[in-house]
């Protein structure tokens, strides 16, 4: 993992302030429908299950090729796309593309253990609404993932938002 840079948008700690005040869950869509695109299988398996258990449906793609072909298929179901950064093929900020020339102002979060030839800035300048840096907890995912729901019900605009390093109580909990 690379070292902050200038320009890298401040870290947070914790998730914005709307997470501690949250929506009432009847004013969400019910099952809401997450497109992951990940190369690895067993991260993809967990992510899966993970967002499954919050209520969410999810469409798995193992490359960026197969996640936009899945979303040309199923895309009036999918609120939100969650990308690896670093695949073989297709990068995440490459299948980003490609879906938003489907799609302009689909909703996307990256994750990635590393950003290789990305920053985090540039990956929010591409539209992202939040990087998560592998490893992160779970429920952390589906925090985000919510709040990613309820301000796209609240405002025509999306904050942008950018995580810290993990911190001890997040190396503690479930994480991928």
């Amino acid at each position: 993992m690379r070292p902050p840079q200038s320009g890298d948008p401040a870290p947070i700690d914790r998730p914005p302030a709307s997470l501690e005040n949250p929506l009432p869950p009847e004013s969400l869509p019910a099952n809401p429908c997450i497109l992951v695109v990940e190369d690895n299988d067993e991260v993809r398996a967990l992510l899966d299950l993970s967002l499954r258990g919050h209520g969410f449906a999810v469409l798995l793609a193992s490359t960026g090729r197969e996640g936009i072909e899945l979303y040309q298929r199923s895309r009036e179901k999918v609120s939100i796309v969650l990308l690896d950064v670093q695949m073989p093929g297709l990068d995440g900020p490459q299948t980003l593309a490609a879906l938003r020339s489907i799609t302009p102002d689909l909703r996307c979060c990256f994750m990635s253990g590393h950003t290789g030839k990305y920053t985090v800035e540039e990956l929010m300048r591409q539209g992202a609404t939040h990087v998560f840096q592998k490893p992160f907890r779970l429920q952390e995912l589906a925090d985000v993932l919510h709040w990613v729901l309820r301000d796209a019900l609240t405002s025509s605009k999306v904050t942008s938002l950018a995580t810290a390093a993990p911190s001890e109580e997040r190396r503690k909990s479930s994480r991928i």
